[in-house]
């Protein structure tokens, strides 16, 4: 019986640091083994990160400096060369050119380009101008990560039609993220766990709207309000020479920690010690930081804005992201008020049981499967 062969671009698997690298390993990482299926993992370098289990996939490589021309060259040559019949691409553009005989499916994360595209490189945005719309219309199939960006695409793409679009949840790995019981280390990069903070998790960059948070911080430090420790997890990103700049002359630098990227493992005591994550994002197609926290007991204040009450349901505090004196009252409230801490990561337990990998890569691979035997 012939082999049904499905590819993946793998471009974002260099470094496993960010949501769609997460995104793309854990669902070829929980996608079932079958027999009848050849797996392809395409990318434009040899160095990339598989899952341990996953090592018999086959990597095809070219080398290409420039990945957006990666992807609209040499992946429809590849498409071609090996008869794919589908292939899945993660990272929201797909390849102009349309093999004949070979499905595509495209996720889309969110219309960030659409609805902020000051917080995206000038790049990122002339990708999306350039070629977002067409990826839509040529896609066979389009994933969505929420039900806020299924609703967003209806919204601004007229033609889409609704049955075209499936949305699959994104999870978190429970055997990297979990309540740690066994007594933590004392310290992750320097930072004493026993000292009280609050947690961000996510890269510098605006759209995060990090700056939000270090603003109250600072009106609440004036107001001679005693606050717990602020600590940062993330990268440096486009745009966050100005976030630095502020923490840099902040009458709270002592009180501020900047970890930059930390090992799962740290990020899962991090989560574990802290009094809360605080995510007030301007705009998120999912958000995987708060399931992150609310899956290791971490009570949550999130932005109400977007797909973060869909992801975390009545299990977090909400706040305005545009209205610093909602932040500082939510600050204020969780730091102070032990029951609510109790609260939130018991509802948070009960929230993120809702999401899982197996169920989602299972939906994912029976859609793949259908396509495949459509043609």
């Amino acid at each position: 019986m012939k082999k049904i062969k499905i590819a993946i671009d793998g471009r974002s698997l260099k470094k496993i640091s960010d949501g769609i690298s997460n995104y793309t390993y854990n669902f070829i990482k929980y996608l079932p083994d079958d027999e009848k299926i050849e797996w392809f993992i395409f990318s434009n370098t040899e160095n990339i990160v598989l899952p341990p289990e996953k090592r018999k996939i086959k990597i095809v490589t070219s080398k290409f400096r420039i990945p957006k021309a990666w992807l609209q060259i040499n992946v429809p040559f590849l498409l071609s060369k090996l008869k794919i019949d589908v292939f899945w691409e993660p990272i929201q553009i797909a390849p102009i050119i349309k093999i004949k005989g070979c499905k595509v499916v495209l996720t889309v994360h969110d219309l960030t380009y659409k609805y902020f595209p000051e917080t995206m490189t000038n790049s990122n945005f002339l990708n999306h101008k350039l070629f977002f719309t067409h990826s839509l219309k040529s896609a066979d199939l389009i994933l969505t990560v929420s039900h806020s960006t299924k609703n967003d695409i209806l919204k601004e793409f007229k033609f889409i039609d609704e049955k075209k679009i499936e949305i699959i949840y994104p999870a978190v790995d429970n055997k990297v993220f979990y309540i740690q019981n066994e007594k933590l280390q004392n310290n992750v990069k320097g930072f004493n766990l026993s000292d009280e903070y609050i947690l961000t998790v996510g890269s510098f960059e605006p759209r995060k709207n990090l700056m939000s948070v270090l603003i109250a911080y600072e009106e609440l430090f004036q107001k001679g309000v005693k606050l717990p420790k602020l600590i940062m997890v993330g990268g440096n990103s486009w745009k966050s020479e100005e976030l630095f700049r502020r923490i840099e002359n902040s009458p709270i630098k002592e009180n501020i920690f900047i970890l930059g990227y930390v090992s799962n493992d740290d990020l899962r005591r991090l989560y574990n010690n802290a009094i809360c994550l605080i995510y007030p994002s301007l705009y998120e197609g999912f958000g995987l930081p708060p399931l992150e926290a609310m899956t290791c007991g971490c009570p949550v204040i999130a932005s109400n804005k977007a797909s973060l009450p869909e992801v975390c349901g009545d299990a977090a505090l909400y706040i305005d992201p545009f209205d610093i004196e909602t932040i500082k009252d939510a600050i204020i409230k969780i730091s102070k008020n032990k029951e609510l801490q109790y609260n939130l990561r018991i509802k948070g337990l009960k929230e993120c049981k809702k999401f899982s990998w197996e169920e989602s890569a299972k939906k994912l691979f029976d859609i793949f499967i259908k396509l495949a035997y459509e043609k």
